[in-house]
């Protein structure tokens, strides 16, 4: 029985376009380390446990606070500054098949919400 010969190199080189390509087409932002489906005070820094982090805020009264932040070595907020689409979606870094989607963007009011890619 003849083996044939399998380029693994070519084989990742290969997933890893179909992931850029998946990544480029559903608007893929990245992931985060920490979502807030409450609301949360942004002047008031946050626990020593999210400093160095990035968070998405899903559940702000005032809509326009909502979206995704990096939290300084000092806890402080800092917007996280990107051009944003309807559809894009994020990612819970430490829960695989957590997803979360931009279902809304008007006059820099985001609204975010869960979803599922199955």
């Amino acid at each position: 029985m003849a083996f044939e010969y399998l380029n693994v190199n070519a084989l990742l080189n290969r997933f890893n376009a179909h992931q850029q390509h998946m990544e480029r087409y559903i608007g893929f932002l990245g992931t985060v380390d920490f979502v807030f489906e409450s609301e949360q005070v942004l002047s008031k820094p946050l626990s020593p446990k999210h400093w160095q982090s990035k968070v998405l805020l899903m559940a702000q009264v005032d809509e326009t606070q909502n979206g995704l932040y990096e939290i300084t070595e000092t806890g402080l907020w800092q917007r996280v500054e990107g051009e944003l689409e309807v559809g894009n979606v994020t990612a819970l870094r430490k829960e695989s098949s957590k997803f979360f989607k931009l279902v809304a963007l008007k006059a820099n009011k985001q609204r975010w919400q869960a979803f599922n890619l199955i």
